[in-house]
């Protein structure tokens, strides 16, 4: 009992040190590294018996948890809104796809209705539909190459190899990058969900999984990153870098978004102009971007001392007023 006190204790611990090391606090990488170690060790040691024999696929074990995942207990857990959206029925499937991919087996799937249910469990049923002005919708084609090429990257690189020749440094970066992009589609997902509604964009399960991490997935997910930057094909790399560039974009616009919900509640006169429904059509069309433009500037015209006195109350919102109002219309002005 004691040893179990203790090693339950130094479990907390490491946890402890490496959530502050994620969070960028004056911790030493190493204990970082070392919670990453430990992370991967047990990722491949689960990995080595989930996966059978090439020719059979998937091990008996695995097989058997496949056969529970219709029943089992999913509370808490981001699979549990995926098995509510296909239905019991359907979730042994997507949850075979996900188990595949990990283990570095997945090679296609075996039907469209495959792919169609993965999507659908994911909540990706409106990538394919909700567009920006002047943009196509952020997915398109078949998701089974994307798939398969995870598959083969975990197959191909243990995670216990993954940071053999990352310097503190690298992994201190690679931190900073994901923490980054973790923090820019959670910025993302929470504008469009404010303006288009839940599930918009298909991003809302994906933004809910990424704030809800806990140790272990984070370290995952970190090792995930480095490998993909390492070893990810020439479109995967440029993807992930592009995502990194219009990060710092995604936290301005967000910070747009609450200022000028704040002024909605504030300023009467911005109360109609700024609802959702209206950002929602302005970012649809780029007649009603430039209409919603001109009302908001007129009408602060109008109610000059009232927009300053809003200003004064809410200083931390005058520097992205200040520097965003020159960058164009392609979105709702920065300053009410």
């Amino acid at each position: 009992m004691a040893l179990c006190r203790l090693q339950a204790k130094n479990r907390r611990l490491q946890q402890a040190a490496w959530q502050l090391w994620w969070e960028g606090y004056s911790v030493p990488t190493e204990l970082g590294r070392a919670f990453l170690i430990e992370a991967a060790r047990q990722w491949d040691t689960t990995t080595r018996l989930l996966r059978g024999d090439a020719a059979r696929g998937l091990s008996t074990l695995a097989l058997s948890l496949l056969a529970k995942t219709a029943t089992m207990r999913l509370t808490g857990l981001p699979v549990a809104q995926s098995r509510k959206r296909v239905g019991t029925d359907r979730f042994q499937e997507f949850a075979r796809v996900m188990l595949e991919t990990a283990v570095g087996i997945f090679d296609g799937y075996r039907t469209p209705e495959e792919a169609h249910v993965v999507e659908q469990a994911l909540g990706l049923a409106r990538s394919r539909k909700d567009r920006l002005t002047g943009a196509d919708a952020w997915l398109s084609g078949n998701t089974g190459p994307v798939l398969e090429e995870l598959s083969q990257l975990l197959l191909q690189h243990p995670l216990s190899d993954v940071l053999s020749g990352v310097t503190d440094e690298d992994l201190e970066a690679a931190r900073t990058d994901l923490c980054e992009f973790v923090r820019s589609i959670d910025s993302v997902g929470f504008l469009l969900e404010h303006v288009f509604g839940r599930d918009a964009f298909g991003l809302s399960l994906l933004c809910r999984s990424l704030n809800g991490m806990k140790p272990q997935p984070q370290a995952l997910l970190l090792l995930a990153w480095v490998l993909f930057r390492r070893h990810g094909s020439a479109e995967l790399r440029e993807g992930m870098e592009s995502y990194l560039e219009a990060a710092p974009e995604a936290q301005e616009m967000l910070g747009t978004v609450r200022m000028l919900e704040q002024a909605r509640q504030e300023l009467p006169a911005f109360a109609e102009i700024l609802a959702p429904n209206q950002i929602r059509e302005a970012l649809r069309y780029p007649h009603r971007m430039e209409y919603l433009n001109w009302r908001i500037r007129e009408t602060r015209e109008r109610h000059l001392e009232e927009v300053g006195a809003f200003f004064e109350r809410h200083p931390e919102f005058r520097a992205g007023a200040d520097t965003s109002s020159s960058k164009g219309e392609s979105r709702p002005t920065s300053q009410p």
